[in-house]
């Protein structure tokens, strides 16, 4: 079998640079961790289509064995740099060091078989080792992206490493295997026509992966903003609307309960007042925090305007919810939160409904934990009023006269007190 170099060569080099050069015109689309991982994309391409351009001198001047050196060294630490890449735009950790360390370790393996003690056999084995280890540092971490999201960008990617893995784990296999050991890849083995299309092919086929990784990173990112407040992180109206759907469902088919707490930090704009919008911004990421800390894994934060948020409890009646409830007030207000600098004291007032087989949505749901937090704000903050399965409470949801007389008349609503306690800084 006759391998082609110069086809191959020119194959690889042109490949490489169009996609290089490409990939750098469009560059300006990406932003953050995209972009930091499309620029170091970017030099590995480079860096290969470089090696593509030595490879002649390499072949046709065997007696100068720094050239091939050269050559090995580029691709291995074009490969390298291509792995770290897309572990940035997946998300794992970089390991800098580890990646440094085993490109480091194989570039100076492939100098000493090729410069200081010449043996073709044990460099094909560093550079393969090293190309595979590269590759499989990739791997993992696809594979756990893709159990998580189940995208098909990770797939195809996943599928271009593993050919680069069996490539050359094949061709180690068929070295060792060898009668006579070759002394130059292009002896034309199978495993090495292989090799050698696989690296003037891979550029390209891993550049679409690459690109296709960032539509599916950047989809399910813009998918996740739209369920999710900017200023705490916590799940806007819309996430709680779709996860009381499922909740109200399972309550339908199984009969589960579930309960809702409308909360409101009080008297909050004196604090926006008294200290600006900046700590008042950084005071309700602290009451974030502390509110997620009480909760059980199982329970649904999301803030649905201002200082007002909602808790969605699964599987919870309105007892064990009024308990829930009663230790977020309390955690809330035994200690100031500390907010960009300064110390912000808050109470809460919590209203607290269970959910009814009538509701059939979150919104009808909200309005009577709406009316208990009403109830609660009338009876002087800093307390949690629970809302029975009373019908009467629905017929003053809109109206906030009525829901003060409801509060006053106490039938349908239930509170637990807490000390009223000030605003302060």
């Amino acid at each position: 079998m006759h391998i082609d170099l110069p086809t191959v060569i020119a194959l690889g080099w042109i490949q490489t640079l169009a996609m290089g050069v490409l990939l750098w015109m469009v560059m300006g689309a990406f932003a953050g961790t995209a972009r930091r991982s499309l620029r170091v994309w970017i030099v590995s391409l480079l860096l290969q289509a470089a090696a593509w351009i030595v490879t002649p001198f390499a072949a046709g001047h065997p007696e100068y064995p720094p050239f091939g050196a050269v050559v090995n060294a580029m691709l291995v630490s074009a490969f390298g740099l291509g792995a770290y890449a897309l572990r940035m735009l997946t998300g794992a950790p970089a390991r800098q060091w580890r990646m440094l360390a085993l490109g480091a370790a194989v570039v100076a393996g492939i100098v000493w078989f090729q410069i200081v003690q010449p043996d073709y056999a044990a460099r094909v084995y560093v550079f393969c080792t090293g190309i595979a280890a590269f590759a499989l540092t990739v791997l993992w971490p696809l594979r756990g992206a893709w159990l998580r999201h189940g995208h098909l960008a990770y797939r195809v990617t996943m599928l271009v490493m593993l050919a680069v893995v069996g490539i050359e784990v094949w061709r180690l296999v068929e070295l060792a295997l060898a009668e006579r050991p070759p002394v130059s890849m292009f002896q034309a083995r199978a495993a090495d026509l292989a090799h050698l299309v696989l690296m003037s092919l891979q550029p390209a086929l891993a550049s679409a992966a690459f690109l296709l990784l960032y539509y599916e990173t950047a989809h399910a990112e813009l998918r996740r903003l739209a369920r999710v407040d900017p200023l705490t992180g916590v799940n806007n109206r819309r996430a709680l609307a779709e996860h009381a759907a499922r909740l109200i469902a399972a309550a339908q088919r199984d009969g589960r309960p579930f309960s809702a707490l409308m909360v409101d930090a009080d008297h909050f704009k004196r604090v926006n007042d008294r200290y600006g919008h900046g700590v008042g911004d950084a005071a309700l990421c602290a009451l974030v925090a502390r509110m997620q800390r009480t909760l059980r894994a199982s329970d649904l934060i999301g803030r649905t305007g201002g200082e007002e948020f909602v808790i969605l409890l699964p599987t919870t009646g309105v007892a064990e919810a009024r308990e829930v409830a009663e230790r977020v007030r309390e955690t809330v207000a035994m200690a100031p939160l500390r907010a960009d600098g300064s110390e912000v004291a808050l109470t809460l007032s919590i209203g607290v409904a269970v959910y009814r087989t009538g509701d059939a949505d979150l919104d009808a749901l909200l309005q009577r934990a709406d009316t208990a937090l009403y109830a609660a704000k009338h009876a002087g903050r800093n307390r949690v009023v629970a809302i029975g399965d009373a019908p009467a409470a629905d017929t003053h949801a809109g109206n906030p006269a009525a829901r003060a007389g409801a509060a006053a008349d106490g039938a349908p609503l239930n509170a637990a007190a807490g000390s009223d306690r000030p605003v302060s800084g």
